[in-house]
């Protein structure tokens, strides 16, 4: 069944096109990478945010180191970082604080698991 369109060779006839209009504002583009000369190039030119998924367990310099990457990449970067929570509410604090503190200006905060909610 073709809903009304007809194909004839290449072409297509009777399709229907229902483009949607853009967003304003649009939503952020995402962009992370751990390839220093061309991936964090490019998350500097064209992403809103850069997300950095970090393991549990990486030092927090590994992800400064690859934020100071991107500023070299481009002056005016907006950084982000994802950060996976420890289960007890005061070590969470504390990484989060640390993040801060480290100079990033937005955590999306991952708990761990459901028993990691509360």
């Amino acid at each position: 069944m073709t809903d009304g369109w007809v194909r004839i060779g290449r072409l297509v006839s009777g399709a229907i096109s229902d483009p949607k209009p853009l967003q304003r504002p649009k939503p952020p583009l995402r962009l992370g990478s751990s390839d220093e000369k061309r991936g964090l190039r490019v998350v500097a030119e064209h992403a809103d945010v850069r997300p950095n998924a970090a393991l549990p367990g990486t030092e927090i310099a590994e992800p400064q180191r690859l934020s100071r990457v991107v500023d070299d990449h481009c002056a005016t970067v907006d950084r982000a970082v994802q950060v996976r929570l420890p289960s007890d509410a005061d070590s969470a604090l504390r990484l989060a604080e640390s993040y801060v503190d480290a100079g990033f200006t937005e955590l999306v905060l991952m708990p761990a698991g459901r028993d990691d909610v509360g």
